[in-house]
């Protein structure tokens, strides 16, 4: 068949997580900005990094 499962091989030897932040709206999409990974995501980061500089000269 198409599928064998002898064939693939699951390992996970580390996990990792990455943040990616994206808006929709009924015409328009943005772009995607992806957050480093050290970042902490209070609401001044928020605020600051993601609203006033990527969010709201989109918006305009």
């Amino acid at each position: 068949s198409a599928y064998q499962k002898d064939k693939f091989l699951n390992k996970t030897s580390h996990s990792s997580s990455m943040m990616v932040f994206g808006g929709i709206c009924a015409d328009d999409k943005t772009q995607l900005l992806f957050v480093n990974e050290e970042a902490k995501i209070n609401p001044e980061y928020y605020i600051e990094k993601i609203l006033e500089s990527e969010v709201l000269p989109w918006s305009h």
